[in-house]
Formats: structure tokens, sequence, C-alpha cells
């Protein structure tokens, strides 16, 4: 399960910005890799942290994951895409000799259907 951003800064979802920052401050300086060299958790817990306030911190960012949850980064506006394109090219459609799609020869793939020969192999 995905972990909760507000519950790693101890604060509620209807915190302020600046409750929120003032939170990360706190647990960052608490939590520093700096003012704990051999606490591996103290580490993992200061990445936490950061992971939250990256989040949590950028308005648009918070929208997002209180709307989608952890999930948010793959949804809404920023989520992916597809890229697949017809034609080879962004846009679509055909390039290059005989772009035209009314002169091109479909007979060459499916033979007698569109009205021309099958091709010889």
């Amino acid at each position: 399960m995905a972990e909760d951003y507000y519950k790693i800064l101890d604060v509620t979802r209807e915190a302020s910005q600046a409750e929120i920052q003032k939170a990360y401050y706190e647990l960052a300086k608490k939590y520093h890799p700096d003012k704990n060299p051999d606490d591996k958790t103290a580490k993992k817990k200061f990445q936490q942290v950061q992971a939250a306030f990256d989040v949590l911190g950028n308005q648009e960012k918070r929208e997002m994951y209180d709307r989608y949850g952890s999930s948010f980064e793959t949804r809404g506006a920023g989520g992916p895409q597809n890229t697949y394109t017809w034609g080879g090219r962004p846009g679509g459609g055909f390039s290059g000799e005989g772009a035209n799609p009314e002169e091109f020869d479909f007979s060459q793939f499916f033979g007698e259907r569109f009205g021309g020969q099958a091709p010889e192999d």
C-alpha cells in the first residue's frame, strides 16, 4: 500500500501550505542525514519526508494527490500519453512519395480485394 503523505508530515488534509512547510522543516531537520550519519532509518525517514513535501508543498500536485491518491502521477494532464502515430510521423497520415492516400495502392497488401492482383512472391 502506498504511503500517506499527510501522515508522514503529521498534518491533516486541511492543513495550510504554511503548516505543511513548518512540519516539513521540523522533520527534515530532525532526520537530516548530516545529523544522523550512521542511522539508516533516519535517512529513509528523511527521504519519505522529502517525497511527501515535494507533493504536498506544490499546490497543483497536492490537488492531484488529493483527487487520485498515490497514483496521481499517472493520471490527469501529466499522465502517460499515447505516442502511437499512424503513418509513422506525428499527426499521422502518409509521407514521402505517393503521400496522397487516394493514390496509395492497397492492392500491394490486400490483392484483389481492392481491385488489384495479389503480389507475386
